[in-house]
């Protein structure tokens, strides 16, 4: 049974955040949100995805912000049809209209050879771009 949303009031600094998003969108620009730790950015997303419409997809680097980002969508509106694909949880929810997605941090990509003898370059299975 859902439960009732709870309503949600923005703070100045995350309005101004989302509101710039709103805005590159119009633009037609791909905006980036950058917020410091414990300021607010799974609400801020849950917000933009309650205003947005079509598919969106939000990426992360770690695990946990996906399901912590999906369930604040949750709480901001019950109604929100949200899934998480990613396969350190063993989900594949592919089909919803938000999907929270993880992605691998370039840091943790291995690094290109520098010179065609490295025998790295090698290694079988593993495509350097």
């Amino acid at each position: 049974m859902p439960t009732a949303t709870v309503p949600v009031t923005l703070w100045p600094y995350q309005e101004h955040a989302r509101d710039a998003a709103l805005a590159a969108l119009a633009r037609g620009e791909h905006p980036v949100i950058s917020l410091p730790t414990g300021s607010g950015k799974s609400l801020v997303i849950a917000d933009l995805c309650a205003r947005l419409e079509g598919r969106i997809l939000v990426a992360t680097h770690r695990q946990e912000l996906l399901e912590q980002n999906a369930a604040q969508l949750q709480r901001y509106d019950d109604g929100a049809e949200s899934g998480i694909y990613s396969a350190g949880l063993k989900r594949r929810d592919d089909q919803a209209r938000v999907i929270y997605g993880r992605l691998t941090p370039p840091l943790a990509w291995p690094r290109r050879p520098a010179s065609e003898d490295d025998p790295r370059r090698r290694t079988k299975g593993m495509a350097y771009v």
